[in-house]
């Protein structure tokens, strides 16, 4: 017999036959295709998850805030304020300023002998919006509650909230720094999340305006390793991509156990071209599956992706793969002779 090719309209028809009939052998690939799909994006979600709760611990142990002060301990060094405070504007860089210790004061609303501090607002800007700022650890105050620290004229206290290590404020009471201070003997910076202290600073040292000697930026906590580079050189952002390969390959597995169903095919005058183009379809079909169950999921565990797009990516590039992959029982079923074939139960 002669082999026949079919027409585009009945490939495609069979193919959605063969892919998804309740009556269709392959039907179980779909189901597979749709929870290695969902799998990956929820891997990615709970490393992120990981990745954040381990960068938020670093951080509240002070990874990002540098103290800029002498780098000789004995020499006597000035930092002028202004260019402190002007580091707060530079990108790379969350809140600055002047950090200067004013002893202790009996405040009755908090206690006997509580620290006071007087800080630059580029520092703390929550002294733009009241009087005074309460540490965590003291008594919570509410939003508009007066604490008198002493001059006779009660002042308007907020929390300060949780600082980070580096930032002695948790167990003090913040006020504004008075203006005719002009000069430090250091700088405070906070970074942004994902800087690299090591290498911002030399640059953000190099912008202040000093006397006395030379300054360095030294960080209250010395990384031993990068969160960053460990985090984009992790096994685990290759998930989807393993997921559809474990799929392709199930597909390919699927496409021996049916050698007399396609045998039938060959035998009944389908040419192999017809026959390539029908499993390619399913193929395709499924890969597009477990791309859409991907970007399903990848939609549902949005908000605790660190990268929806590079999600996403990865979906796309695994509907590629699961078709590479599972072209090996294609290929077997069209190199193998038809006999060979249909014996191969």
């Amino acid at each position: 017999m002669r082999p026949s090719s079919w027409r585009l309209l009945l490939i495609a028809r069979e193919a959605l036959h063969n892919t998804f009939s309740r009556s269709a052998r392959a039907v179980v690939l779909v189901a597979v295709a749709g929870l290695l799909g969902s799998a990956g994006p929820a891997v990615l979600a709970a490393e992120a998850e990981d990745f954040r709760r381990d960068v938020a611990a670093l951080e509240a142990r002070g990874s990002a805030v540098l103290h800029l002060g002498a780098s000789n301990p004995r020499a006597a060094v000035s930092v002028t304020r202004d260019s402190c405070e002007a580091l707060s504007l530079r990108s790379d860089v969350e809140r600055s300023g002047i950090l200067v210790e004013e002893g202790d004061r009996s405040i009755p609303e908090l206690g006997a002998r509580v620290p006071v501090f007087a800080a630059s607002t580029s520092l703390f800007p929550g002294l733009h919006r009241a009087d005074a700022l309460v540490g965590s650890r003291l008594e919570p105050a509410q939003y508009g509650r007066f604490v008198q620290l002493g001059e006779g004229v009660p002042r308007r206290a907020i929390p300060a909230g949780v600082q980070p290590e580096g930032i002695p404020t948790n167990g003090s009471i913040l006020v504004p720094l008075a203006s005719h201070v002009g000069t430090a003997e250091a700088c405070i910076v906070v970074l942004h999340r994902g800087v690299d202290p090591k290498e911002a600073g030399p640059l953000i040292s190099a912008q202040l305006d000093v006397s006395g000697g030379a300054v360095s930026a030294i960080p209250s906590l010395q990384l031993t390793s990068d969160p960053l580079h460990e985090w984009t050189e992790r096994p685990g952002q290759w998930v989807i991509l393993l997921c559809a390969g474990v799929g392709g390959l199930t597909s390919a597995l699927f496409a021996f156990a049916r050698s007399s169903e396609l045998a039938a095919y060959r035998m009944s005058g389908t040419s192999r071209s017809s026959l390539a183009l029908i499993l390619l379809g399913e193929e395709a079909l499924r890969g597009g599956l477990f791309a859409a169950a991907a970007a399903g999921a990848t939609c549902v565990v949005a908000p605790q992706l660190l990268s929806v797009p590079e999600a996403a990516l990865w979906a796309c590039a695994g509907a590629s793969l699961w078709c590479v992959v599972a072209s090996i029982g294609i290929g077997r079923a069209l190199a193998v002779p038809v006999l060979a074939l249909a014996r191969d139960r």
